[in-house]
Parts: C-alpha cells; structure tokens; sequence
C-alpha cells in the first residue's frame, strides 16, 4: 500500500512541475488586422497616444513582450515612439532611427518589435528593440499606450495600425501552492486507505 501511495503522490507532482514551465501567448491586432489610419501630427512633440486595452490574461505574470508596428508615409528618421504598460512601465520602441544626423530615410514601416531580434530590425538602422524586461513580472491586464511623435516638420506618416504579443505565465506562489495542495491530498487519500475502507489489509 505504501508503495501505491508514494507512486500516485509522484504522479501527481510531477503532473504539475509540468504545467510549471508552460507559458500562454496572447495576442492583440498582432497582424494588424483592425486599422487606425491615424495621422502623427507632423513636427508636433505633442505627438499621438493610442490605447490597446488588454484582459483576460488573469493574474499571471508578464515573460515577454511584442510590439507590431504599421506605419505609412513620412519620414523614418523623424520618428520617436514609446510604450507604456498598465503598470506605468516604458518601453523606448523607435528614435529617430537610421544613421547620421537626418537618420533613415525611408517612407514607413511594417516591423515586429521583439527585445530576442537583432538590432536592425528591417533593415531601418538603430530601430529600438522592445525592452521587455521592464514588463516582465507585471500582469498584463489593463491599458497599453502607444507614443507616437513626428519630431521635424516636411513629412507626415500615418500609423496603420499596431498590435501586441503578450506571453505570461502562471505565479509561482499559485503553482506551489496547488502542489501543496496536491501532495496534501495524496497523503489524507492514502491514509484513508489505510485506516479506512481497507483497514484490514
């Protein structure tokens, strides 16, 4: 009986250690598939703030975070942006990117923002990578803010649309306590067995 008794505690451990690692993504317009079409005041630091409310993420911890950006028009090199989380956390998204004094170029961008890509996103020079880490830890659940500013006059852009990727996992004192919980339960159904309905094995 004792060995019936470790065996399904083992199980029931290791079923949950599993689930421990295990991370859920969520998306929000991450293809881009609600547009905007907003234009970013041109040469104006006042700039342009859109939201994206997030739920449905429960109380689980932020891991990683990415940010799709579509973008027409304008002038790259003009551009600075930012994120902001529901917790007041920022991330430094574009800044003025490209090389030299003038920067890049190019008339807008399609571009995935992921903190793990290499820096060059596109091909659009020092673009900013998302720094994650500020969010990782947070729940993601509430108000994500878009900064957008043209920051020199001549050239408009206009922000398509843009979208979120949000990958969290559980809290770990959630999972410890459901594998207390568990082993607890392993224990009082293997004395029961025991003492109980089979005492008299």
């Amino acid at each position: 009986m004792k060995t019936k008794i470790a065996t399904l505690t083992l199980a029931v451990t290791v079923s949950l250690m599993t689930g421990v690692a295990q991370a859920t993504l969520y998306d929000y317009n991450f293809t881009g598939a609600t547009t905007i079409n907003a234009l970013i005041p041109d040469g104006n630091l006042a700039g342009y703030v859109n939201t994206i409310t997030v739920s449905g993420t429960g109380n689980n911890d932020i891991r990683d975070v990415n940010v799709y950006l579509n973008i027409s028009g304008g002038y790259n090199g003009d551009l600075y942006g930012y994120l902001v989380g529901p917790n007041g956390q920022m991330a430094l998204l574009l800044n003025r990117i490209g090389p030299g004094s003038f920067g890049n170029n190019g008339a807008g961008m399609t571009v995935t923002l992921d903190d793990s890509a290499t820096v060059g996103n596109g091909g659009l020079g020092d673009i900013q990578n998302v720094g994650a880490s500020g969010f990782v830890g947070n729940f993601a659940n509430g108000t994500w803010t878009l900064f957008l500013a043209d920051m020199v006059s001549g050239d408009q852009s206009t922000l398509v649309s843009w979208g979120l990727q949000i990958d969290v996992v559980p809290e770990p004192v959630t999972w410890a306590l459901l594998i207390f919980a568990a082993l607890g339960g392993a224990f009082w159904f293997g004395f029961w067995l025991k003492h109980g309905r089979f005492s008299g094995n």
